[in-house]
């Protein structure tokens, strides 16, 4: 029996996206999803030590960290919509080739450095089969598709050995680049299209996501915390505020500050009552992102950040 994880993207010019200047929070946002993630995955409140003991009092209080990955996810599908409508906008075209060797250049000498780092000390400091395996999992994150193997291997994220693997935290990394390989594909096959069309596309879309996500977290909880299908809906919802963000704003009475409270709440108050006992994602990823999305619509609203969120962050 499986352990659970811890229950751890026209020429009719009437048709054309109007132009959306990029919102102030997205940056902050992705400020805020770092702690909890740098805190979850120094061990959930419920973890032990192979000896039994506790984790240290001060790791306790974030043992739902891992939803800060959720929170990259909606703001990943977020901006890379509102680049794409800005691009269009301006130049009434989009070049998928500029798109890829931008994400090529901003990523691949990072990531080939850290390959090469974690392969040498992996030579020097593991038995040859241990070495043998690490090296598999280096391939795979190479191709961007560590998820893939880790969701093949059926891994449990916070396990002894998982979570001693250096690039275990590529999943997420993983699941990012492949949203950012097929979306932009049908967001271009959508361009001539209706507006609307494009609207239903993510809708239906994400919802059939998300209800696989909820059958996988039931049936078999590594697939639907791996693989890109079941986490797409979150990349979907990012991408569905970018659509239609600003026109909500604008026909619905808004007060941002309490609404940038509540998506802040639903954010931390997640990683700190969630742990590696939630089945996740499921229906318990719907706080971090719904927070996400109550975040990301103040600054549609409003075109800057309110009093309360210069006060819980700071731009990069």
């Amino acid at each position: 029996m499986n352990r659970p994880l811890p229950t751890v993207h026209s020429n009719d010019t009437a048709d054309r996206p109007a132009p959306q200047p990029p919102s102030p929070p997205a940056p902050q946002a992705r400020r805020n999803a770092q702690p909890p993630v740098s805190a979850g995955h120094r061990g959930p409140a419920r973890r032990r030590h192979r000896s039994g003991s506790r984790l240290p009092r001060q790791l306790r209080f974030v043992s739902g960290g891992f939803v800060g990955v959720d929170v990259f996810f909606v703001l990943s599908g977020y901006l890379i919509i509102r680049l794409l409508l800005a691009e269009y906008a301006a130049t009434g075209r989009i070049s998928l080739l500029t798109f890829y060797a931008r994400r090529a250049r901003r990523l691949l000498p990072a990531m080939a450095a850290m390959l090469l780092v974690t392969l040498a000390a992996s030579a020097a400091l593991y038995s040859p089969l241990e070495h043998l395996r690490f090296s598999e999992t280096a391939l795979a994150t190479a191709a961007y598709a560590s998820n893939l193997l880790f969701a093949h291997r059926a891994a449990d994220y916070w396990s002894t050995t998982s979570s001693l693997d250096p690039l275990l935290h590529t999943w997420s990394l993983s699941v990012e680049e492949q949203f950012y390989l097929v979306w932009p594909l049908l967001f271009f096959a959508l361009l001539k299209a209706p507006r609307k069309l494009a609207l239903w596309a993510t809708l239906v879309g994400s919802l059939l996501s998300l209800l696989l996500s909820l059958h996988l977290t039931i049936r078999f909880q590594p697939y639907a915390f791996f693989l890109p299908t079941s986490r797409a809906w979150e990349f979907g919802a990012g991408a569905l505020l970018a659509l239609v963000g600003g026109r909500v704003g604008r026909s619905v009475a808004i007060n941002p500050t309490l609404l940038l409270a509540l998506g802040l709440a639903a954010i931390f108050g997640s990683s700190l009552a969630f742990d590696d006992g939630t089945p996740f994602p499921g229906l318990a990823a719907l706080l971090p992102v719904a927070g996400t999305i109550l975040c990301l619509q103040v600054g549609e609203h409003t075109g800057e950040p309110t009093p309360l969120h210069r006060g819980s962050c700071t731009p990069q």
